[in-house]
């Protein structure tokens, strides 16, 4: 019986190396790919190298704009590939904004949720409506200018009351979620924002707002070398 089973732990273990070093020859036998990230006039931003089929983490960009995503998929590279940086349009309407992010699955991730109007705003109600299938709530920062609490269903509701007009660019909350393990490459999160009061000549006046779509970008097999 012992001899059985030290005959079965020693097959066990050669099976698993044999697995491992067949997985090792797989992955050595990938083409390696260079992914450039560059501006629209052509310098480079950085470049990275994805095996095939994986994906690479674009690098961190210090930009003015709402941040909307790169020009392709960097998430299943077959080719050498060059992408370049997109921005949301925004007019003055839009109050509110947070860029769009790219996140790895199973891990938490933050949005900033900023003030991007070229006015100053005392109060606003704001609805964040995302999908539950591929990203859950997990808490928002506490600060002095909103309250952010989980309806359920996907949506959070933002409500702003300053005693001080606040100006653009003002970082509002900071909102967590988590990453599910889903097989999505992007998930779109809706800011829609209603009953708004802009300060003007010291009197708060009702603000005609629209609506921003920000994506989060999911990298399901990221292999950055």
């Amino acid at each position: 019986m012992i001899i059985l089973l030290c005959g079965a732990i020693v097959g066990a273990g050669v099976y698993g190396t044999v697995r491992y070093i067949r997985w090792r020859q797989y992955e050595d036998s990938l083409p390696v790919y260079t992914v450039t990230f560059a501006y629209q006039d052509g310098s480079v931003i950085e470049t990275k190298q994805a095996k095939e089929g994986r994906g690479v983490y674009p690098p961190d960009l210090d930009a003015p704009g709402v941040f909307q995503g790169w020009s392709k998929p960097i998430n299943n590279i077959t080719a050498d590939t060059e992408v370049h940086p997109l921005y949301y349009s925004i007019a003055d309407e839009n109050l509110f904004c947070f860029d769009s992010v790219y996140v790895k699955e199973g891990e938490e991730f933050a949005i900033e949720l900023i003030l991007t109007g070229e006015v100053n705003i005392s109060s606003a109600e704001l609805t964040v409506s995302y999908d539950t299938d591929v990203m859950e709530f997990v808490g928002s920062s506490e600060d002095n200018y909103c309250t952010i609490s989980n309806e359920g269903d996907g949506n959070l509701t933002v409500c702003m009351n300053s005693d001080e007009p606040l100006k653009e660019a003002t970082l509002l909350s900071e909102i967590r979620f988590k990453a599910l393990k889903k097989d999505v490459y992007s998930s779109q999160i809706d800011l829609i924002c209603k009953s708004a009061k802009v300060s003007q000549s010291g009197a708060d006046v009702p603000a005609t707002v629209s609506t921003l779509n920000n994506k989060v970008y999911y990298l399901q097999e990221v292999d950055s070398k």
